[in-house]
């Protein structure tokens, strides 16, 4: 029996340093409690000299068996292995939690896993939105209420849910085609700061490329585009909701979405730019199969705003379309 034990870690029990948890060759771990810090200590001497094992780059001595997380900790080689990539973030986390006295067979001490993500909603993640992750200059406590709003299920989530559906957000959102967007950064910019507008939708940016660039002034441009000399998309934010984007959608050269989270209210922005009336039906008709996508995958009761030039033309030929077209 004592052969196949592999390494023996000290532990807590309801706080005290009473116990002792022993890891065998077949992968379990049994987990025993004793009367006193004294019997600990005997009992590890009368086990073989295994220490913490091998797995961990430290001596197999019974002193390491007694030895305190911290001292673990700063004498184990693990966190150079994590940092040279030749162990997982979850081998690591579990040497951690290991060392940390956490264990499965105690439920008040189970193995913990600290939580970055943010969004378990989208199915495409975008790692370059600060929006996805946590705020990481608090703790994993002071972000609950996040994680909170946006998990699944539970009747907490849904009434809050029901709340945010008659909640307003008051923001200043407007489009404009820019032509091109070379050279008009920092003009753009001032032009929204002067008239206080936060979300900007821009068509015909004329930039190719699938990016977010800052263009001054605390304002921030999220964009798309297949071609620099013609059409591309893109949605201007002031950088206080840079943090709240969730998703970003850059469908096409014509067409691309943001999901934004303001004050406990989802978001949609969508930006367009339609083709032109001596363009090509296939590519119109392009269009508006992807503007019809991007809406129809906006979840009932979320917000929406299209900001879009659609290219449209007024005047007396509006036989037909009165639905959408008025009489100039």
């Amino acid at each position: 029996m004592f052969s196949e034990i592999r390494a023996v870690f000290a532990r807590r029990y309801l706080l005290q340093n009473t116990a002792l948890e022993v890891f065998m060759a077949n992968r379990t771990s049994v987990m025993f409690n004793f009367p006193d810090q004294p019997t600990v200590k005997k009992v590890v001497y009368s086990l073989p000299r295994v220490g913490v094992g091998t797995s961990y780059g430290l001596p197999q001595a019974r002193r390491i068996s007694l030895a305190t997380p911290r001292q673990l900790f700063k004498s184990s080689n693990m966190t150079q292995r994590w940092q040279r990539r030749e162990i997982s973030n979850f081998e690591y986390l579990m040497f951690l939690n290991t060392i940390a006295g956490r264990t499965y067979n105690d439920l008040n001490q189970y193995p913990v896993f600290p939580w970055v993500l943010t969004n378990y909603e989208s199915e495409e993640l975008d790692l370059t939105l600060p929006g996805n992750f946590r705020d990481l200059s608090k703790g994993a406590g002071g972000n609950w209420a996040t994680v909170g709003q946006r998990s699944r299920g539970g009747r907490r989530v849904r009434r809050q849910r029901e709340k945010r559906k008659d909640k307003s957000v008051g923001l200043r959102i407007g489009t404009l085609n820019v032509g091109t967007m070379t050279g008009k950064g920092r003009e753009l910019a001032d032009m929204m700061e002067r008239r206080k507008v936060d979300i900007l939708c821009v068509q015909e940016t004329r930039w190719k490329g699938s990016k977010a660039r800052s263009i001054g002034a605390g304002f921030k441009l999220f964009y798309y585009g297949v071609d620099s000399k013609r059409n591309g998309v893109g949605v201007v934010l002031k950088e206080v909701f840079v943090r709240n984007v969730l998703e970003v959608k850059r469908v096409s050269d014509r067409v691309m979405s943001l999901k934004l989270e303001i004050e406990g209210v989802m978001l949609n922005v969508v930006s367009g730019y339609a083709p032109q009336v001596g363009c090509e039906l296939e590519e119109k008709e392009r269009f508006w199969s992807e503007l019809d996508e991007v809406m129809e995958s906006i979840p009932t009761g979320e917000r929406v705003v299209i900001g879009a030039d659609f290219n449209g033309h007024v005047g007396e030929g509006n036989r037909g379309d009165e639905e959408v077209m008025g009489r100039w």
